[in-house]
């Protein structure tokens, strides 16, 4: 299926106007974030314990896609995203926990765990993550760099799924919570993307093109009118050997 299926937010980061939805019209309240030069031209700074974007709360979904790039993650408490609701109905759909790095999901007053132990010196510059949920299994999956990230969880949710902070939960009585020090191309789906389209959105941001890019050409320019043509075409611009992909 198209990559815009079921998007619901997207957000370019772009200095020409950074708290756009390109996509929806979940227009974004930026908190001492700054622009600043981004993956694809320009992203979100952030550079406080105090920094969010705030998307206004997405619609409430129990499947759903998280996807953007961060620059030089930092370890200890970091959020992704996470909802506005708090005490044991807050959420972190993507999570550092602060005393061991590893990446999991804090939701109920409790952190689940994939085994992925981040490095935030192998994570320096610009990378890709995402996380996926399916309502009907409960399933979470996480990736680093179009990749799955550990074992996949079925963490205890509770409350609202509801996406209203984007880099960090600010909220946390001075703590800092960031996820990166810049965030570009985020995107919100109420849909798990398949992990061969998380792949593709990895591979394809590495060739220069971002969301945007992909929605509006998904070739590429040519060859294969499928994720896995894009992929491989991808591939071939690498350098990679293809022998024994199917």
């Amino acid at each position: 299926m198209p990559i815009e299926d079921d998007l619901i937010a997207y957000y370019k980061a772009d200095a020409v106007d950074p708290t756009a939805d390109d996509f929806g019209s979940y227009t974004a309240t930026l908190t001492d974030i700054t622009s600043v030069p981004g993956k694809f031209d320009q992203a979100w700074g952030f550079a406080l314990s105090t920094s969010g974007s705030n998307t206004g709360s997405t619609p409430n979904v129990g499947t759903y896609t998280l996807s953007g790039w961060g620059y030089n993650i930092r370890a200890g408490w970091a959020a992704f995203a996470y909802n506005l609701a708090g005490g044991a109905n807050l959420n972190w759909y993507m999570a550092v926990n602060t005393g061991t790095n590893e990446l999991g999901v804090y939701s109920n007053g409790g952190f689940t765990g994939t085994g992925y132990t981040v490095v935030p010196a192998s994570l320096a510059g610009w990378h890709h993550y995402a996380v996926t949920r399916d309502a009907a299994t409960g399933n979470v999956v996480l990736y680093v760099d179009g990749s799955q990230a550990g074992a996949v969880i079925n963490p205890t949710f509770s409350g609202t799924f509801r996406v209203s902070i984007i880099g960090n939960q600010p909220g946390g009585g001075g703590s800092d919570y960031r996820w990166a020090e810049r965030i570009d191309d985020f995107a919100i789906w109420n849909r798990a993307l398949a992990s061969s389209e998380i792949n593709d959105i990895y591979t394809q941001g590495n060739l220069g093109r971002n969301l945007r890019d992909i929605i509006d050409n998904p070739t590429g320019g040519g060859g294969g009118g499928t994720i896995q043509g894009s992929v491989i075409q991808s591939r071939k611009l690498q350098g990679d050997n293809l022998q024994g992909d199917t």
